[in-house]
């Protein structure tokens, strides 16, 4: 997974929406490291990180956008985001039919931008594909 992220990213020169919930559910189900993994990751090419939370079914973590970000998610939030100098946003993703409710999400928003904050942006360019 990360090998082809990071090959696609740099044949196409494009950035990369990562959707951290569903690398933690393939890290989990497949019983990869993510942190390990995410260190393999080109993050210069990283321009959004999207969270979520979700159940499981069978034993298996599902990404389903029904839930809050469970801690680990957070953790590895904390990591990425100094490490990934061309990110310009988080975003955080919950199905319409959420039984949260208002404050849970609220609290869910503010825990992003708490992260976003702490880690003060010297990048906000798109990456290039090379200059001379």
């Amino acid at each position: 997974e990360i090998a082809f992220l990071n090959e696609l990213t740099e044949r196409s020169g494009c950035g990369l929406l990562f959707d951290l919930y569903n690398f933690h559910c393939n890290a989990r189900n497949l019983g990869f490291d993510a942190l390990e993994a995410l260190g393999r990751l080109r993050l210069d090419r990283v321009i959004q990180v999207h969270v979520a939370g979700g159940g499981t079914h069978d034993g298996f973590l599902m990404d389903v956008h029904s839930e809050i970000v469970p801690e680990p998610v957070w953790e590895l939030l904390e990591w990425l985001v100094p490490r990934a100098p061309n990110l310009a946003g988080i975003s955080y993703e919950l199905l319409e039919e959420t039984r949260l409710g208002p404050d849970e999400v609220g609290r869910q928003l503010e825990r992003a931008r708490a992260i976003w904050d702490k880690h003060p942006r010297t990048s906000q360019e798109t990456p290039s594909r090379g200059a001379a």
